[in-house]
């Protein structure tokens, strides 16, 4: 018998609203129905895509009537587009969702919290680079890289720009 059935058989508190996805490679008849018997919803084969798995659990939060919470204190409303910090996504309902690396994430926003300032350069430096100045060359260098890549990344609003104020630094302004 499986360890994951084992752990699910000896838990003596039920809640009805939880949801139970066995996910698997031992698919034998007898595990998959020991796994409906103990109260899983569904069951998944090893290995699997990440988009099925997503696909499962959508089907079965229907099923449900459950809705996926969403904790919107992790997100930034900017322009046309929300920064999802916790997931490192940027959301458009015209170009979609774009996945941004930790660090563009993270310069986005600060630049959105400090949207229509400018966030001085050696700031930036220090927060992201551990630069102790701004002469740091391949810092300097780097940070200006991750704002061009920003830039082409919220080309999609018209309306958005980030600016760079030659020997002060850099902001994120509405047009």
């Amino acid at each position: 018998m499986n360890s994951a059935f084992v752990l699910y058989a000896n838990d003596s508190a039920q809640d009805e609203e939880v949801l139970i996805l066995f996910a698997s490679s031992n698919i034998s008849a007898k595990n998959v129905m020991t796994g409906y018997e103990l109260g899983g919803n569904s069951y998944i084969r090893k290995p699997f895509m990440p988009r099925e798995l997503d696909a499962h659990i959508k089907a079965l939060m229907k099923l449900k009537g459950s809705r996926r919470v969403i904790d919107d204190t992790n997100l930034i409303k900017f322009g046309t587009y929300i920064l999802d910090i916790e997931h490192c996504i940027l959301k458009n309902e015209k170009t979609g969702d774009v996945v941004l690396t930790t660090l563009e994430s993270s310069l986005l926003e600060t630049l959105c919290r400090s949207m229509g300032e400018t966030v001085k350069r050696v700031d930036l430096l220090k927060t992201f680079w551990n630069a102790k100045d701004d002469n740091k060359y391949y810092a300097s260098r780097s940070l200006d890289v991750f704002i061009t890549k920003l830039r082409k990344k919220i080309l999609a609003d018209p309306n958005l720009e980030i600016r760079t104020q030659r020997g002060v630094g850099i902001g994120l302004f509405l047009k």
